[in-house]
């Protein structure tokens, strides 16, 4: 991981983002400081199109022109994306990046609502589409207009895995990456491996 966001900024970001319960929610889809839209991502080589949650931060007041943003792929765990992933999201867009989350389960409905049912689901898709899924996901966000072109990205679990293999495709083309494998290395790694990858974007 190459591996910039003020100290304070750093730290006060990895104070929110430890993932928790779906209770343990700070960022509503209502908090007025962000801009959150549902998009779908083609994916000729995947299952033909991948939704997710975009999020980044309002404009400034006075701002002209398009603000660039680094950009984050944020991938979720074996459930799908469930609302803790979009969470983390929207927390992730407080710190000045742009955001993306898809969802695996785009082509079998999204999330259901439920981890265990979004797990037996996501048992059903081939992992090659699924990956190619995840890669157009991460091409279009690193090549949207309001992209600086910088792109991390951060998995749990599944999502650990599937960063490990966009990170062996991309190359150069990704700045950053962090992979949790389980939740409990996440809670135990977080706080400094966070800090690196937020400052590698910037």
């Amino acid at each position: 991981m190459k591996v910039a966001v003020s100290a304070a900024a750093g730290s006060a970001l990895v104070d929110q983002l430890t993932p928790r319960s779906v209770a343990a929610q700070q960022v509503p889809l209502t908090d007025s400081r962000l801009m959150h839209q549902r998009e779908t991502v083609p994916s000729p080589a995947g299952y033909g199109g991948i939704g997710g949650l975009l999020v980044h931060p309002r404009p400034r007041a006075g701002a002209v022109g398009i603000e660039r943003l680094p950009a984050i792929l944020v991938i979720h765990e074996h459930s799908g994306l469930n609302p803790q992933i979009e969470n983390i999201a929207r927390r992730l867009a407080l710190a000045s990046f742009m955001t993306f989350a898809p969802d695996a389960l785009t082509s079998l409905g999204g999330y259901p609502g439920n981890d265990e049912k979004g797990a037996a689901l996501l048992m059903k898709l081939d992992r090659g589409k699924v990956a190619e899924d995840f890669r157009a996901a991460a091409l279009w966000l690193k090549n949207r207009p309001n992209s600086t072109g910088r792109l991390g990205v951060i998995g749990f679990g599944f999502g650990g895995d599937i960063a490990k293999g966009l990170a062996a495709r991309m190359g150069a083309d990704l700045q950053a990456m962090v992979s949790f494998d389980d939740r409990a290395a996440a809670e135990a790694a977080w706080d400094r491996t966070v800090r690196g990858f937020i400052a590698s974007l910037t």
